[in-house]
């Protein structure tokens, strides 16, 4: 079974706009990080500055296509593959569902935090949505409800979108000025 997995770490994705969007959660997760390491400050900032560093790595690491291939070496191994349409249906909506619940549990036991900085809110917002079109467009789920969102400059927008903001927010956030 793992002799048919084809993924290999290395460059995932080698064009110029996603070494744009790579670099940027690079930046974005310093700026997160060096907010976290101030005296007094909510750790929230270390939180979001490993999440930021996991998608940057991921954005050419490519780990989603191991986890497909995984995934699809399980179907076939154990007779479901014909049935992988509806189990990736299934599994984007537990992902939407786990994200979405996750992103308001967060929203909601550290609201000061996002009051204080909503920017990071619109980060998460539009990285989660990213993150849900993606995994959407991966499983063909687009397809299958006669869309096609694979590809496309406005994901790629919405993804630097929401890394950018986390960017912003950290910058304003560790401004010496008042």
């Amino acid at each position: 079974m793992i002799a048919d997995i084809t993924w290999r770490p290395g460059i995932g994705d080698p064009t110029w706009l996603a070494w744009i969007i790579t670099l940027a959660y690079g930046v974005a997760s310093g700026l997160c990080c060096r907010c976290g390491l101030r005296r007094n400050a909510p750790r929230t900032w270390l939180v979001i500055a490993g999440l930021l560093l996991l998608l940057g790595l991921n954005k050419q690491l490519d780990l989603q296509t191991l986890f497909i291939e995984v995934g699809r070496e399980i179907a076939v191994a154990t007779g479901w593959y014909g049935e992988r349409r509806r189990v990736q249906l299934i599994f984007v909506l537990v992902l939407a569902v786990t994200l979405i619940g996750a992103l308001l549990t967060l929203i909601w036991k550290r609201r000061r935090f996002f009051l204080q900085h909503p920017l990071t809110l619109a980060g998460s917002g539009l990285l989660v949505l990213f993150v849900l079109l993606r995994a959407g467009s991966m499983d063909h789920v687009d397809e299958a409800m006669g869309i096609q969102l694979d590809n496309r400059r406005w994901i790629a927008a919405m993804e630097l979108g929401g890394v950018l903001c986390f960017a912003v927010a950290a910058g304003r956030s560790s401004d010496p000025r008042p």
